[in-house]
């Protein structure tokens, strides 16, 4: 499983639901190949918090695939496609989280600044 190869079919998969489509067949049965590969890595786990997953690995690369794999997963099972957002600075997808559904960076410290700086340059 190659971090850069995951990293960018769970943009290809993503991106479309930035614009109200749905992803295409090809990206989602690629994805589905890859969700097997970590289920078969992962368990559930008790901890004093409560259970979670856990990724068994002693790749510490391979347990971050594994946390942003199920992450994904988790966010297409949320039906909340509308969600999901691409950063108008700098290209990234993010989750709107804001009640309204307005967030237009992924972060508003770096590229909202930013952006906000460059347009006070520019009027």
């Amino acid at each position: 499983m190659q971090a850069l190869k995951v990293r960018a079919l769970i943009f290809r998969l993503l991106l479309p639901f930035t614009q109200f489509n749905a992803p295409s067949d090809q990206d989602l049965a690629l994805f589905n190949v890859v969700l097997q590969e970590v289920t078969g890595l992962m368990s559930v786990i008790s901890t004093q918090d409560g259970f979670v997953f856990a990724c068994h690995s002693d790749d510490p690369l391979e347990r971050v695939v594994c946390e942003v794999v199920r992450s994904t997963a988790d966010l297409l099972l949320s039906n909340r496609p509308e969600r999901i957002k691409q950063c108008a600075e700098c290209g990234w997808l993010f989750f709107d989280a804001t009640r309204n559904g307005s967030r237009r960076w992924c972060d508003m410290n770096s590229c909202g600044n930013r952006a906000k700086a460059v347009g006070i340059m520019k009027g």
